[in-house]
């Protein structure tokens, strides 16, 4: 048994990875969990339904795409590796939080698991995510995994349980020490319980383009510019943070 499943944030990661001559079987994340609502009960149902309605994706689009690519963690014990290929913002550091707590839960006992999760690569200004690189590069970062033990796991499915509870004073307290091999996903929950901060009943996304249509920039595509160039660590999709401005235009 000597097989690898690389574990890819979505399908521009995909793409590249096949066009590199890295070897193994692939499973595509294709959820933004950090996006719309989280329920306790009939998870996968609530985020069908929000994916759907929101993306305009049919059900048995949802289907194919996630829940048959997640089913697919459920036969770890024909892999002898598991690699992972994330990136550092809010979006993926949840992503990642919930793949490593099914995993978890699907564990054999010589499994080795693996993260990739750069947070910059030389050559790139801004660097924003596996998407920007080429076939080469992407390859490059396969000698950067880095071997994570049950105690991450651990960290992941605690966090993820504080997730989907919504407990937000939770994630807010965690201390750093305890990611160890994590390294982005303390700073990922920092930005992301700062959302539930509010000043005059706005967010921090909602307060920062109020700001901009008050100094007169109105242009959609240059405010989602202007917001990742100051907060390139949320990771949302365009079309979410377009709802913001145009609720704000209601």
């Amino acid at each position: 048994m000597n097989k690898t499943l690389h574990i890819l944030n979505g399908g521009a990661t995909l793409e590249i990875f096949k066009q590199t001559a890295i070897e193994g079987d692939t499973l595509t994340w294709n959820e933004v969990l950090a996006q719309g609502p989280i329920t306790e009960q009939n998870f996968w149902e609530t985020r069908q339904n929000y994916i759907c309605e929101t993306y305009n994706v049919s059900p048995a689009s949802y289907n194919s795409q996630v829940l048959q690519e997640i089913e697919k963690l459920k036969q770890l014990k024909q892999y002898k590796d598991v690699i992972l290929w994330f990136e550092f913002d809010v979006v993926c550091q949840i992503n990642l939080i919930c793949v490593l707590d099914l995993i978890s839960k699907n564990l054999h006992p010589t499994l080795k698991i693996w993260l990739i999760c750069p947070d910059k690569f030389e050559g790139i200004k801004n660097f924003r995510g596996l998407g920007q690189l080429n076939a080469v590069q992407f390859s490059s970062l396969y000698y950067t995994k880095e071997l994570l033990n049950k105690s991450d796991l651990k960290v992941a499915s605690k966090v993820w349980d504080a997730f989907i509870k919504q407990d937000i004073k939770f994630l807010s307290m965690l201390d750093t020490e305890e990611f160890a091999r994590l390294h982005f996903l303390k700073p990922a929950l920092k930005a992301y319980t700062d959302l539930f901060l509010k000043k005059d009943d706005f967010n921090l996304i909602e307060t920062f383009f109020l700001n901009l249509k008050q100094k007169g920039i109105t242009d959609q595509t240059e405010m989602i510019r202007l917001f990742w160039e100051e907060y390139p660590v949320y990771g949302f999709t365009d079309l979410y943070l377009a709802e913001f401005i145009n609720n704000l235009s209601v």
